[in-house]
């Protein structure tokens, strides 16, 4: 009898056994279809999500090019405003050795809003060049940014060719970025600070 009853109490064992293997299958079948990317918005994080741990930028990489770098916040209207013809200019010198940075400041200006709440106004207002986090230290890098736009443009030599405070003068601007193209250069060299900054977009 005490036979019987052991019999039946490890055949209960298996079958519990069994029912949690398949339970658990089921659990990491759906796991993995979960996962698997056909695309950048596959997979099971939420919009937008950006390993900001990978994705990098560095000024370094930049060498050789003309960089316009432009400290900027959604919330300042000047910015902007700016940005709508900082896409064109960028339209403009498309396949040219130049390159537009935009470096957000809402982070350091709004109290640390993350840079992920950035993004909707990225895809909306359709900028077409890379977009970093700023930082203090990169804002105090430059020189420290008192007014926002501000727009400092850096020669194929790493040096800073120009500043430009407030809403900047978009034809000034192109003339400036041809002249660099030409061989102009600044006669005091004052090399523009390296970053390696979270990258947005």
């Amino acid at each position: 009898m005490a036979n019987k009853e052991s019999k039946k109490t490890l055949t209960q064992r298996q079958k519990n056994w069994i029912y949690s293997g398949i339970f658990f299958s089921i659990v990491l079948l759906l796991f993995v279809l979960n996962n698997i990317n056909s695309g950048p918005d596959s997979g099971p994080y939420p919009p937008y999500y950006i390993d900001s741990q990978k994705k990098k930028l560095n000024l370094n990489d930049f060498k050789g090019k003309v960089v316009v770098l432009n400290f900027w916040a959604t919330w300042n209207a000047d910015c902007r405003k700016e940005i709508r013809e900082l896409i064109k200019t960028k339209d403009e010198f498309r396949g040219k050795d130049v390159e537009i940075i935009g470096i957000n400041l809402d982070a350091v200006t709004q109290g640390g809003i993350t840079f992920s709440e950035v993004i909707p106004f990225i895809n909306n207002a359709k900028i077409n060049y890379p977009v970093v986090v700023g930082t203090d230290k990169t804002m105090n890098s430059y020189g420290g940014i008192k007014n926002i736009p501000t727009t400092i443009i850096i020669d194929k030599e790493g040096n800073i060719y120009s500043r430009i405070e407030g809403l900047s003068d978009q034809s000034k601007l192109t003339e400036q970025i041809e002249e660099i193209l030409s061989g102009k250069s600044v006669k005091d060299k004052v090399a523009a600070a390296e970053f390696n900054l979270r990258q947005i977009n």
